[in-house]
């Protein structure tokens, strides 16, 4: 009898054990039974917009406040939504075949600012009324809007054959960047701009299937690649913009979408729809090491990745378009983190000079601005320990050159930095 009992006992104990260290990392966001996701925009309060649908199976919009516990259509019936945008204003913009609409009552009616010659598959708000949208069609074009999408005009011809404008994403640095792939191999690849949309320039990754961007804390750009079109090689790349070229940071992988959390782990969203493996591949220390992240995934293949304010992670995956949400939020905020004083670095990009404004209720004995350029050579240097803390500092940076630079900023033994850009 002793015996029996301990052998439950024991048997409990090791069933307890499993399920204490395999819980899921992941669960299923429930979503309209109707809908066919294809995009998901996320806005600073957390609200959550579907966008549904395709070209075969029309859809709209649909909305969720409460993190996807109930949900509220929101018009454009019968219209794939390749791409949502909400800018700082709530305005909340939705791309689809040949056009963009816009909606002032998040949502409660829409009316068109455009029409164009393609599919708007993707979407970006500045938060001073700039906005980028992107087209996926025969010729791919990059649309500017300087005032919150009432009207827009081409800014930029992208010269690949049939080549797509996947992502825009806007660094905290002020700088632009643009992911494109080329259906026929002629283009593909990302771009750059520094002056809000007036130029682009191609820094790398030239026949590459690229899906996303994203950029850490430190201001480093990663890509994520669905492939090539020659070599067929695909997965995470860093750009080194010390020697204008692109880093490998996994085997080859189908990447179809990425998010850096504030702590900056890499989430890479992978398909397998070509045969390789599928699902979230996540890294930890900037992306020397990874590991597969698929507990709890509906499906292991990835169309798209996106992160909420809190720093949930959401995955949509593929054939069933399922959206996933981690259980948790990948970041736990510190108290020392929400006390930290706020820095401003602004305007970025700058013509003649720059300010900085430190808001917090201390007062700092060291206080030493270091500006670099991006081979490390420094070109401002200056003690800023007589200012106040919350004096609007001026930073004269007339005699720069135009292109990217990097900041630290020392407040005792608290470090910031980041890159800002001069123009001419």
């Amino acid at each position: 009898m002793k015996n029996i009992t301990r052998y439950i006992l024991l048997l409990l104990l090791a069933l307890i054990t499993r399920h204490s260290f395999s819980q899921d990392f992941w669960e299923v966001v429930p979503t309209p039974d109707s809908a066919d996701i294809y995009t998901v925009a996320i806005n600073k309060n957390g609200d959550i917009f579907l966008g549904t649908g395709t070209e075969y199976h029309p859809g709209g919009v649909y909305l969720s406040s409460d993190t996807g516990e109930t949900w509220e259509f929101k018009g454009l019936l019968g219209k794939p939504i390749y791409s949502i945008a909400i800018d700082s204003l709530n305005n909340v913009f939705a791309g689809t075949t040949c056009k963009i609409y816009k909606s002032t009552d998040y949502g409660e009616s829409w009316y068109q600012v455009d029409h164009t010659l393609g599919n708007m598959i993707s979407l970006a708000a500045a938060p001073n009324g700039l906005m980028f949208a992107g087209t996926g069609t025969n010729i791919g074009y990059l649309l500017r809007s300087m005032d919150y999408g009432e009207s827009w005009d081409t800014s930029f011809i992208f010269p690949g054959i049939y080549e797509s404008v996947t992502d825009i994403l806007l660094a905290p640095s002020g700088v632009f960047y643009f992911s494109t792939w080329a259906f026929m191999g002629g283009g593909g690849g990302v771009y750059r701009s520094v002056d809000n949309g007036e130029t682009l320039e191609h820094i790398g990754l030239l026949y590459h299937y690229v899906q996303g961007l994203a950029v850490n804390s430190e201001g480093n750009l990663f890509a994520a690649s669905y492939g090539q079109y020659y070599t067929g090689i695909g997965g995470c790349y860093l750009y080194d913009e010390i020697n204008s070229n692109w880093i490998g940071l996994t085997g080859n992988l189908n990447a179809d979408g990425i998010i850096i959390n504030s702590n900056d782990d890499i989430y890479l969203g992978i398909s397998n729809e070509a045969g390789g493996p599928g699902g979230v591949y996540r890294s930890l220390n900037g992306g020397e090491n990874w590991q597969w992240l698929n507990s709890g995934l509906s499906v292991n293949s990835i169309i798209g990745m996106w992160l909420s304010p809190d720093e949930y992670v959401y995955a949509l995956t593929y054939g069933s378009h399922t959206l996933n949400r981690s259980i948790n939020s990948t970041v736990t905020i510190t108290q020392e983190e929400i006390n930290r004083p706020k820095l401003d670095v602004f305007p970025n990009p700058f013509a003649e000079e720059f300010y900085l404004k430190v808001y917090s209720a201390e007062q700092y004995t060291k206080c030493l601005l270091t500006v670099f350029d991006l081979k490390g050579t420094t070109v401002i240097k200056i003690d800023l320990s007589q200012f106040s803390h919350s004096q609007l500092i001026t930073i004269d940076g007339i005699t720069l050159s135009s292109g990217i630079y990097c900041y630290n900023l020392i407040l005792d033994n608290l470090g910031y930095n980041g890159k800002i850009i001069k123009i001419n």
